[in-house]
């Protein structure tokens, strides 16, 4: 099978997965942003070797556990309220247990470098899709699929549109330092078509007081730089992709990198619009 036709049917089955769960229920959504922030988040450790294998359970652990608190209140919790104070002071507990983990591993030679390592993983894998969370479900009462759902499909769209012109029209190097095959015709094909989508949603799926084309501006400026962070990172440890749990993709990291940059940017403007 054709890496192509992987890309295509992996890209339509993930796609209607995802429409599917997030439509039922916010719970979807949770699930989704579980999922996905988990198997970042042991890709990275694995791309920058954090190779401690207590390190990579202690991080999933302290993930899992704020994941946990978000679950109970959406279960139990009132309607209106997520424990976001709660979540930040988890937060800033991470590192502190960081210094105790390796304090206490008498093999540990570089500490500063583990704890560094998995604090940025914590920050580039797992803080994104949390905040991706929360402006997804602001509240149990108001939640509404067609803004998370907009944003995942107007990035496919950039990915996509980046992904065919590139390959159709690419000649002039976007980044060639970093990702030689990425080139500005692909840039502007990914962003052409991201508009196109966010021009029909802003008239058939509006979602006031929030642009689509507001978004999709935030998505192609942020997204496509960080695909290159990612490749940066690949490039350092000599690796094309950085797993293999989606066909013709790769992982979890090279199909949602773009997500990994944006979605802070999008947090910032979707709570003060």
């Amino acid at each position: 099978m054709s890496e192509l036709l992987k890309r295509l049917i992996t890209g339509l089955v993930g796609a209607g997965i995802i429409v599917a769960v997030f439509i039922l229920s916010y719970y979807g959504v949770w699930v989704f942003c579980v999922i996905v922030s988990s198997l970042s988040l042991l890709e990275f450790l694995r791309l920058s070797e954090v190779k401690t294998v207590p390190y990579h359970w202690a991080t999933l652990g302290f993930t899992s556990f704020i994941w946990l608190l978000i679950l109970y209140y959406l279960i139990v919790g009132p309607s209106d309220y997520l424990p976001y104070h709660l979540i930040v002071i988890s937060l800033v507990c991470f590192l502190p247990l960081a210094q105790i983990l390796t304090l206490y591993n008498a093999e540990e030679t570089l500490p500063l470098e583990v704890i560094g390592r998995m604090v940025q993983g914590l920050v580039y894998c797992f803080v994104p899709f949390l905040l991706f969370c929360f402006f997804s479900i602001p509240t149990k009462e108001s939640y509404d699929p067609s803004l998370p759902l907009g944003i995942l499909f107007l990035n496919f769209a950039l990915d996509t549109g980046a992904y065919f012109a590139g390959k159709s029209l690419g000649k002039r190097p976007l980044f060639a330092r970093v990702s030689p095959n990425k080139t500005w015709e692909g840039y502007v094909g990914g962003i052409v078509l991201c508009f196109i989508f966010s021009f029909i949603f802003q008239i058939y799926i509006p979602v006031p007081p929030f642009s689509w084309f507001a978004i999709a501006a935030i998505l192609c400026l942020f997204s496509p730089l960080g695909d290159l962070v990612e490749s940066l990172l690949k490039r350092n440890m000599n690796l094309k992709d950085s797993g293999s749990i989606l066909p013709g993709h790769g992982g979890m990291l090279d199909r949602f990198d773009g997500l990994y940059m944006a979605v802070p940017f999008l947090y910032f403007y979707l709570t003060c619009c």
